[in-house]
């Protein structure tokens, strides 16, 4: 029992097995063993367990196995297998916001990076570890849960040396929370950087970029500028630093951020409502932000006069004809804000598809090790798509958990001569299907929706009344019925709020303003948008935010299922973020 493993109870109930896990943890053995995982429960300490000394003691252990749980003997035992059967590996790392999922991930590359011999090339190695900082720093933000939640799923591949290091490596970042941009809850924070960036900033930097006080910025939320326990000015110097080590130049690194000035700047641009065109509501900019409009094309490396047109002037065709009309107020804040979004998630692509062209190997990947770290279950007060879209991404790997749960299982009966027949276990199946199936589901409504003239939020909640009511796992809200669902989930029925939905899944940045941002005389931002097909005047199919993310995670789950997979799983024992406190009514 000393080493931790669920399976040596002699009763392996829940009660049990809370009971264990909350011994375990009052004592700081936070690593448990449950085969196939490795359950990790944040200890909201340094218990100074993941030092080199450490490493090296399960790293250079004759027998591992005998050592405690750790995520270090997740790693060790993927390793061999990678190297001992040669068939790639996937370590993935779950568990609800704050739960400890990104420094668990952070240790095992830590692990993965300690070599024996020492005598490795080690520019690749140091690129991709750089990238942990910056990757943070783009893609996490301070959550109601979490003051470091990463906003974003993340899958790397890597090439490990036999005698340890990493040789090469490639990241995948998908799901990038897109409107945390525009706006966030209270409480909350937009992405680090941004903070980082404003605090960290020299004088120099903040002349340059014309940078002003955290709390003048309208796409920041004011109430949350500081975070116990985080020093943006540090870790601001720490991307600064990692950026280099990425092998960006210094030109490079201006023009960063300089879009990301250029964001914040543009959040500050007021539009107000004129009567012009037929219209008492166009669109235009306030005479007093005309120079702070220029300054956020310029930070931007666009064209201002460009981009003022796409966001106030409205062309249509008719009957082969030009037509020029004006945006309403409410539209052009729109095509501004998509235009806020889409620079930041392309510079965050463009950044991590930079560091890949030095890290991937030249011949691609045949066997490798992967890493995924994946947002765990959300469930907010106010539920809307982006945890719609987390939570399916969930559901997708709990099906692959349980299937290699079963398969494992089925081998063991057989092994024993017991019939498999006996075997029981809970598909979700089901709730996935509800949610995912081509012409009748959740996201399949939706599209249908976005592609309707005069779709709704409300016409959507209502097609998916009519045609899914008679599903268990669809249950219509009780309160607020004409814009509220429930879906009966793998951890239980969660509501969500359909409000926006059609907004968030179509995100509307038009193919006019993307040819604006590709004839940029800048070499990254004309590269933001490389290769992507433009559509003018209407919205393409395959095009929609919920095709893009399913179309990304079938892809990804069919990575993954051509590896073997490990499990870490990642628990908060409370939500007070407090070290040795246990919250019961939490399971």
């Amino acid at each position: 029992m000393s080493f931790g493993d669920i399976g040596s109870l002699n009763h392996t109930n829940i009660p049990c097995v809370l009971d264990f896990l909350k011994q375990r943890y009052v004592k700081n053995q936070i690593y448990t063993t449950a085969a196939p995982l490795i359950v990790a429960i944040n200890p909201y300490k340094d218990l100074g367990n993941t030092t080199k000394e450490w490493i090296r003691r399960y790293r250079d252990a004759s027998d591992y196995t005998k050592l405690p749980p750790h995520v270090f003997t997740c790693a060790r035992t993927a390793l061999e297998n990678l190297h001992g059967v040669n068939k790639s590996q996937t370590i993935i790392v779950s568990g609800e916001s704050g739960a400890g999922k990104t420094e668990a991930t952070k240790q095992i590359m830590r692990y993965f990076a300690s070599s024996k011999s020492g005598n490795m090339d080690l520019r690749i190695q140091t690129a991709i570890m750089a990238a942990n900082p910056v990757l943070e720093a783009f893609g996490n933000a301070k959550t109601i849960r979490n003051n470091n939640s990463s906003r974003f799923g993340r899958f790397m591949q890597l090439i490990i040396s036999h005698e340890g290091g990493i040789k090469n490596g490639s990241i995948v970042a998908f799901l990038l929370e897109k409107s945390r941009i525009i706006s966030q809850d209270e409480n909350e924070r937009s992405y680090h950087i941004f903070y980082q960036f404003l605090k960290g900033a020299s004088s120099a930097m903040k002349s340059k970029y014309g940078l002003k006080d955290l709390k003048s910025y309208s796409l920041l939320n004011p109430n949350s500028v500081n975070v116990n326990g985080i020093d943006d000015v540090k870790d601001f110097n720490e991307v600064m630093e990692s950026l280099k080590n990425m092998q960006l130049s210094d030109d490079q690194i201006d023009v960063i951020f300089s879009i990301i000035a250029g964001i914040l700047t543009l959040g500050n641009v007021r539009l107000i409502e004129v009567a012009d065109a037929g219209l008492t509501d166009a669109a235009a900019i306030h005479n007093e932000d005309t120079g702070l409009f220029r300054k956020a094309c310029e930070l931007m490396f666009l064209d201002a006069e460009a981009v003022k047109r796409e966001i106030l002037i409205k062309v249509t065709i008719a009957g082969g004809n030009k037509i020029e009309g004006r945006w309403n107020k409410k539209d052009a804040e729109v095509l501004k804000s998509s235009l806020c979004k889409a620079m930041y998630e392309k510079l965050f692509i463009w950044i991590i598809n930079y560091l890949n062209s030095r890290i991937e190997p030249k011949d691609g990947f045949s066997v490798f090790m992967g890493m995924l770290d994946i947002f765990g279950f959300e469930v907010f007060k106010n539920n809307s798509l982006e945890q719609l879209f987390i939570n399916i991404t969930n559901e997708m790997l709990q099906k692959n958990f349980i299937d290699i749960v079963f398969e494992r299982e089925t081998k063991l009966y057989r092994e024993e001569g017991i019939s498999s027949a006996e075997l029981k276990y809970t598909s979700n199946k089901d709730v996935i299907s509800v949610l995912c199936d081509k012409g009748r589901s959740v996201l399949s409504y939706l599209e249908d929706q976005c592609l309707a003239p005069g779709g709704t939020d409300e016409k959507f909640v209502s097609a998916c009344v009519i045609n899914l009511k008679t599903n268990e796992k669809f249950i219509p809200a009780k309160v607020a019925s004409n814009k509220n669902f429930l879906i009966q989930h793998t951890i239980g029925a969660i509501q969500y709020c359909a409000e926006n939905f059609l907004f968030k899944n179509k995100d509307v940045l038009r193919g006019e303003l993307v040819e604006v941002i590709m004839a940029s005389n800048n070499d990254i931002v004309k590269a933001l948008f490389e290769g992507q097909i433009i559509e003018k005047g209407k919205i393409a199919k395959g095009s929609l935010i919920g095709s893009q993310f399913l179309n990304q995670l079938i892809s990804l789950m069919s990575l993954i299922n051509c590896t073997e997979p490990h499990f870490i799983r990642c628990i908060k024992p409370n939500e007070n973020k407090k070290p040795l406190e246990w919250c019961e009514p939490k399971y």
